[in-house]
């Protein structure tokens, strides 16, 4: 089985990248460098890091932005990932794990992808996908 070098976006990088004021804003715009575009996500994601951006105030509408300019492609959820989904939130009810992280980490099983661009690293580090033994958290 060929590795995925493609990264995983989470919600927290999206936020942090486009507010200026976050704390993780410059770390995760010199990471950004790095990474192999388009990064891929889920819509749940999206949703996030809009209503988080809305909330402070900041231009949500980037969001949508980073998807017509390619920096991400939506991966579908389908009604296997749906199943998956219940189950890992069943799995990890004591964190507890939310929606988009459900979503994001039953397609990066499905997709086979390793590397996961998040600011949660205490949940992240926690899940264990299916493809492999853990996530490779970036930054």
């Amino acid at each position: 089985m060929k590795r995925n070098e493609q990264a995983a976006c989470d919600a927290g990088p999206i936020i942090a990248i486009m507010d200026r004021r976050d704390k993780h804003h410059d770390a995760c715009v010199e990471l950004l460098k790095s990474i192999i575009l388009p990064m891929v996500t889920v819509w749940p994601v999206l949703c996030e890091a809009w209503y988080i951006l809305e909330k402070r105030g900041g231009q949500a509408d980037a969001v949508l932005h980073w998807v017509e300019a390619r920096h991400l492609r939506i991966l579908r959820i389908n009604p296997s990932d749906a199943t998956r989904m219940r189950s890992l939130i069943d799995q990890y009810s004591d964190l507890p794990m939310d929606l988009a992280d459900a979503a994001l980490v039953a397609a990066c099983e499905r997709e086979k992808i390793e590397k996961v661009f998040t600011l949660d690293r205490r949940d992240f580090s926690i899940y264990r996908p299916h493809h492999t033994s853990h996530f490779q958290i970036l930054p």
